[in-house]
């Protein structure tokens, strides 16, 4: 089980803060040391949002160790941290940490993905493999998202890169169409990691306009 308080992370809040917005990074990211973190965090400030930055695991062989209940249970640990100060808690996912969102999102307001890696269909695979250890999981395309659960998500925003190669932008469409509150943004030309010009400004944008 991971114990959050022995995680390391970085919590930074501004006065009178509105709400917290809680990051769950991608696979490979770190979410401490990340220039795209920094500007994101820099405009969350600015608008009078918190913002909790979690390193869940330190690199991909501790990663391959943990289970998807796990990471869940760690999820649901910084969800009662905000809480106890915060009445307004978003998730801000970006890749496997959408994917992880997406398939368990009880307890935020609301969601904020970044082409976001998990499927989603009727035959569901979350239940079957959640505990098992992700060394044994061939791949991600094996973790389905049960349909159902996108009607229990709540107000949620994605952006997806058009030329993203790593994660096809179709999932985040039929996701979107799928949803009952979900909006896609498309980001013409960016990849995975919106490093084309301009590509985090305008996931800065999008994400502080989802947030008034």
């Amino acid at each position: 089980m991971i114990d959050f308080t022995k995680l390391n992370k970085k919590f930074l809040e501004p006065e009178k803060a509105k709400g917290c917005v809680i990051l769950i990074p991608g696979m490979s990211g770190s979410p401490l040391n990340d220039e795209r973190y920094d500007k994101i965090e820099k405009a969350l400030l600015g608008k009078g949002y918190a913002f909790l930055r979690i390193e869940f695991w330190n690199n991909p062989k501790e990663l391959n160790n943990l289970s998807l209940q796990e990471l869940f249970d760690a999820i649901d640990q910084a969800v009662a941290f905000a809480r106890r100060k915060y009445n307004k808690v978003i998730g801000l996912g970006k890749s496997f940490g959408g994917g992880l969102l997406t398939a368990h999102h009880e307890g935020f307001d609301s969601l904020m993905l970044l082409s976001p890696a998990f499927r989603f269909g009727e035959n569901e695979t979350i239940s079957i493999l959640k505990n098992v250890p992700f060394s044994q999981i061939e791949s991600l395309a094996k973790l389905v998202v049960d349909k159902k659960l996108l009607n229990d998500m709540p107000k949620t925003l994605i952006i997806h890169g058009t030329s993203d190669s790593v994660v096809s932008i179709d999932n985040s469409r039929k996701m979107a169409k799928s949803a009952s509150n979900c909006k896609l943004i498309e980001l013409q030309g960016q990849d995975h990691s919106y490093t084309q010009e301009n590509g985090m400004e305008q996931v800065v944008e999008n994400i502080l306009s989802f947030l008034v």
